[in-house]
């Protein structure tokens, strides 16, 4: 491998060596163009009266014994050598700093790489599951002892939040949407500021917290009062924002809509409404 150490003094000594043979040229160049030109001339002439075309290869050895023979040609000769060398040099060094460069960038992406692994490990995962969902209702009995089923107030939603990251994590912020989907639009999202999740905000690693109740007012849902059940289209979700010891901006979210045919929610798996980051 070529040493960059021996770069800067070789380009020193040549650039040494062209400046002096330069100011060596100036020097002696008038004179030697004056003789050159005289010569060349009385050869030309020579040659065209007494010798045939020459060919190629006869040109190149008059060049070559012009080039011994001329100290300022032999010079010009020597000084081409040592300029082709230094551009070698030159593209060498070029080709060494690009692969060092290179290698710096693959090493950097690299650190960053492991870097991003850590943190994907070392951090909580917070998880949303075991939704159901039930309408209470108060059954009366009338002197005739018929029955009549009355609605409650308030449909009850209940479901679990667990961590199987390797981290703690800290809840920050819960918010509940729950109605039905109106021109294939979700409900917006409420913050639930007095959730129990918030009184008590650490959920450990493999924690599981389980049936969190969220009610919802039974008129909001069907606002005739004149259902006894969920209907399809009925869409419960929950995100939780959190952070880790030493990660922040986590956000969980979870949606389901509600199928009469399963009589019972089914994930939404659109990753805009499902989701964890």
């Amino acid at each position: 491998m070529f040493q960059r150490w021996l770069f800067w003094p070789l380009f020193a000594a040549l650039t040494g060596f062209a400046v002096g043979g330069s100011l060596v040229w100036s020097i002696h160049q008038p004179d030697h163009q004056q003789a050159t030109a005289q010569t060349d001339q009385s050869a030309e002439q020579r040659a065209a009266e007494h010798q045939p075309a020459k060919s190629f290869g006869e040109r190149v050895a008059i060049i070559w014994d012009r080039t011994f023979e001329d100290a300022v040609a032999f010079y010009t000769f020597v000084l081409g050598i040592f300029t082709a060398a230094l551009a070698i040099i030159a593209v060498i060094q070029i080709y060494f700093l690009n692969r060092a460069d290179k290698t710096a960038r693959i090493s950097a992406d690299a650190a960053k790489a492991a870097a991003d692994s850590i943190v994907i490990v070392e951090r909580p995962y917070i998880f949303i599951w075991g939704i159901m969902g039930s309408v209470p209702t108060i059954e009366f009995h009338d002197p005739g002892k018929l029955k009549r089923r009355v609605v409650r107030t308030n449909a009850s939603f209940a479901y679990s939040v667990s961590n199987r990251g390797k981290l703690a994590a800290v809840i920050e912020n819960i918010s509940v949407a729950c109605g039905y989907l109106v021109d294939d639009q979700y409900p917006p999202l409420i913050v639930i500021g007095d959730h129990s999740l918030l009184r008590t905000p650490i959920v450990s690693p493999d924690e599981d917290i389980k049936s969190i109740l969220h009610d919802v007012p039974w008129r909001d849902l069907d606002p005739t009062n004149r259902e006894s059940d969920f209907r399809d289209g009925l869409s419960f979700r929950v995100v939780v924002a959190y952070r880790g010891p030493f990660t922040r901006g986590h956000e969980t979210s979870q949606c389901w809509r509600y199928a009469k045919s399963v009589n019972g929610f089914a994930e939404v798996t659109d990753e805009q409404y499902t989701y964890s980051r």
